[in-house]
């Protein structure tokens, strides 16, 4: 049996106590036990995708139970995507610097909460799901929370009734689920669920539809982000943003592809309301986003936007703008993630993310106006930076499909986001010679994880006919979960 996808929790949930007692040998001995762990998860990472390349479903029995006794870790194409989305960005967040003395609790939190991530990425079945979703809600309120101020304390407690209020909407649907059907494995729900009364069908899928688009922090469950994601530690808020976000998004996708059926729902309501859902988190967020004088706020509204652009991708449901929607999860986690980072640099020297103080770094440097320029040229959707390929696919595919307006506001959308943007750059980029304040020098240490990021995104540019076989897998999946499905209910092999 293949122990890859039980390794990939087991390796970061055994960092905590790892670092703690290297701490106890040597002062120093958390950064490299971090790293040394860091490296084995992406090692296991890689060895994941290879098995899914090999095999269509890579699927792992705790115990040797089967599926309807047992729990069931899967990995297909579509969970790899967000596995990779988690190793890129984690990495760079762990390599940005901290306090030493700081180290050994961030890190130890960065470490549960990767945990928490993979699980809910492999799990096969609602309640997993559930625990895990918890786990990293808890460990990202610690996060959002790190540091004294009383900013990150309202920000964090927002993120936390928010968050709480769209468990206890998810908790309530799992509970209805299996007051009807008696399980809880996804590919065992996906062949029973459908005899389930029509009502309760609907009402679980209003209740999951509700609870994850609150933890996504999407229009009209929007006003908590800003305040919780802006005033958050940048390098946090490059994790958060970039790839927690992300997970619910995933999870409703997946179980909705498995209980419902895309096919299926494209007949109903429902895409119409994810259309619906992301044009306003588009209209909205690029809005405010360009009335924002704090970057991090800034780039909040950003992302708010751009959640909405994938949204109106699976709104579609074609396999064409599923590709667009999953690209765009990938390459928006990885602009993003640069993104905060550059901020967090920043910060770490102004001890202000205030627009108008970087004027204080306005000369002839590289950093951070090359990576940032970059980095942004990818959100605005301009070659050959890998958000111009994510977004043009959900344009083309969302016009394809007749949803006009939602598309149109995904492509208008670049025109509000270089404005924003321009207006950050040229404040990095004008040649402002003789200030008044002493120039800046940004450590290797404090550059690095900005511009490891900035060459991943123009890489996956150019990487996209390589990546575009991979993808189309995870978007036809999502059409047709029956290889998914079949796998999960196979016999398990005893250990």
């Amino acid at each position: 049996m293949n122990h890859v996808p039980i390794l990939l929790i087991i390796v970061p949930l055994a960092a905590p106590p790892l670092l703690f007692f290297s701490a106890k040998i040597r002062r120093g001995a958390p950064l490299p036990m971090a790293l040394l762990i860091a490296a084995a998860s992406a090692v296991l990472s890689v060895l994941a995708i290879a098995g899914v390349q090999h095999a269509e479903v890579l699927v792992y029995h705790l115990g040797g139970w089967s599926a309807q006794q047992g729990i069931v870790l899967a990995l297909d194409a579509l969970s790899v995507i967000l596995l990779a989305l988690i190793q890129l960005v984690f990495l760079p967040v762990l390599l940005f610097p901290a306090d030493a003395q700081d180290r050994l609790r961030r890190f130890s939190l960065m470490f549960l909460l990767l945990a928490a991530l993979n699980g809910m990425v492999l799990t096969a079945d609602l309640f997993n799901m559930y625990v895990f979703m918890e786990i990293g809600a808890i460990v990202t309120y610690a996060l959002l929370n790190y540091g004294h101020d009383e900013g990150r304390l309202e920000g964090s407690f927002k993120y936390l009734l928010m968050s709480s209020l769209g468990s206890l909407l998810i908790l309530w649907a799992i509970g209805l689920t299996y007051s009807a059907t008696g399980a809880l494995n996804l590919a065992y729900l996906s062949r029973h669920f459908g005899d389930a009364p029509q009502a309760l069908r609907t009402t679980v899928l209003a209740l999951l539809s509700a609870g994850f688009c609150i933890k996504m922090g999407v229009v009209p469950f929007h006003a908590w982000k800003p305040d919780a994601y802006g005033s958050a530690p940048p390098a946090v808020a490059a994790l958060v943003s970039a790839v927690v976000a992300k997970i619910p998004l995933y999870c409703l996708i997946r179980i909705v592809s498995l209980l419902y059926g895309f096919a299926l729902l494209s007949e109903t309501h429902f895409p119409t309301i994810l259309a619906i859902i992301g044009g306003a988190s588009i209209v909205v967020g690029h809005a405010m986003a360009l009335k924002q004088q704090r970057l991090n706020r800034l780039l909040t509204f950003s992302s708010i936007a751009h959640i909405g652009y994938i949204l109106v991708g699976f709104a579609a449901a074609t396999v064409g703008s599923f590709e667009g929607a999953l690209f765009h999860m990938l390459s928006h986690g990885v602009l993003k993630a640069g993104l905060f980072l550059v901020s967090a640099a920043i910060v770490a020297h102004l001890q202000s993310d205030e627009i108008s103080r970087m004027v204080e770094i306005s000369r002839p440097m590289f950093f951070p106006a090359l990576p940032f320029a970059v980095l942004a040229l990818g959100m605005i959707g301009i070659p050959p930076v890998v958000g111009f390929a994510s977004k043009w696919a959900i344009v083309l595919s969302g016009a394809a499909a007749a949803l006009l307006v939602p598309a149109a506001l995904v492509a208008l959308g670049g025109f509000a986001a270089l404005w924003y943007y321009q207006r950050v750059t040229l404040t990095f980029c004008t040649l402002i010679h003789d200030l008044p304040f002493p120039r800046l020098f940004f450590s290797w240490a404090e550059r690095l994880p900005a511009l490891f990021l900035a060459a991943v995104s123009v890489i996956l540019f150019f990487a996209v006919p390589w990546l575009h076989p991979f993808i189309t897998r995870a978007a036809v999946a999502l059409l047709d979960s029956a290889p998914y499905v079949n796998a999960v209910l196979a016999q398990a092999v005893p250990l």
